[in-house]
């Protein structure tokens, strides 16, 4: 309330003047609030990264063009579950935008698989708390930002199966292997099915490779590879785990149906392969030993393998064993 007595009509002209000055300031100043705010806004819808704001209930105030017309739901957990976000995903990332905007954290990020059809896609969602004057002027109390991390989590995985794969046969290798004893050594052989492992040398392997070439030795090993998945099949798995050193694993298979899966290999490993214009004869020794007949610990069931690969190369090229 302006403090003024007013007594002659000079003196009412007079009073207003501060007042007529005071609305023109508030104009002037509002005016700059409001450009101040809608070059924010053109700012914050042409950013390049999808970005949200959410105001104190987690509802969606504002959506930026690369958030996605379609995604632009009121309600935060519908808007992720419109992108093909999982249920137990949308439930952590709620939980992670709440900690945010109860202060129970000052930052959230949580990466989230989106499913389109068959298409998968992978995204980053960071969450941040709003602080200041424009943020409360909007209602908005936190900016959550999506980040497509697809590339990056592909290259992750072909790092990962590519540390799991021979690169010369494209056979799993000895961390493949490593994690299929583990898997043994933890089930109960009470309720699990057994499992054979066959220890594979490769006999004349040096001959070849010495007197035609290394590329014939490399050539001579993948159609090994090719001849042993041709015998395995489903019911198997194939790895290469050293130079010339096969191991084939045969799930759901004793003493038995082992004998002639290893007399197949051998057979197969035998035949006649052209190589550099010349035909080429190699054998194989192999050391068979059964989970978990002959040692449920894998130590004891790789030793008792190993002891059948020695005896059969001891009886001469193209033998199997069976562990004793």
């Amino acid at each position: 309330m302006l403090d003024v007595v007013l007594r002659q009509p000079c003196d009412l002209l007079a009073a207003c003047l501060p007042l007529q000055a005071l609305l023109a300031g508030l104009g002037r100043a509002f005016r700059r609030l409001a450009g101040i705010l809608a070059g924010r806004g053109a700012v914050f819808n042409g950013l390049p990264m999808a970005t949200v704001l959410l105001d104190g209930r987690g509802r969606i105030r504002a959506a930026n063009a690369a958030w996605g017309e379609r995604w632009r739901s009121a309600s935060w957990d519908r808007s992720l579950r419109g992108m093909g976000i999982g249920g137990p995903d949308v439930e952590a990332l709620c939980d992670g935008t709440d900690q945010v905007l109860e202060g129970r954290a000052r930052q959230f990020t949580a990466d989230a698989a989106c499913f389109a059809g068959d298409a998968a896609r992978w995204f980053r969602f960071t969450a941040v708390r709003l602080q200041g004057v424009r943020a409360r002027l909007d209602g908005a109390r936190m900016m959550v930002t999506r980040l497509d991390v697809t590339d990056l989590y592909l290259a992750r995985q072909e790092a990962h199966e590519a540390a799991r794969r021979d690169p010369l046969t494209g056979l799993g290798n000895r961390t493949v292997l490593d994690e299929r004893l583990a898997d043994l050594e933890a089930a109960d052989p009470a309720a699990a099915p057994p499992c054979a492992v066959l220890l594979i040398d490769l006999d004349g392997f040096k001959e070849v490779n010495d007197g035609h070439g290394h590329a014939a030795g490399d050539l001579l090993l993948r159609v090994v590879a090719s001849r042993l998945r041709d015998v395995v099949g489903a019911g198997g798995t194939v790895l290469r785990i050293g130079g010339d050193e096969f191991v084939v694993l045969m799930d759901c298979m004793d003493i038995g149906p082992t004998s002639r899966v290893a007399m197949e290999v051998l057979a197969a490993i035998m035949r006649p392969l052209r190589v550099g214009g010349a035909t080429v004869r190699i054998g194989a020794s192999i050391g068979v030993g059964v989970w978990p007949r002959h040692g449920r610990r894998v130590e004891r069931l790789l030793a008792a393998a190993d002891a059948a690969l020695y005896a059969a190369k001891r009886a001469g090229k193209s033998h199997y064993r069976l562990a004793a």
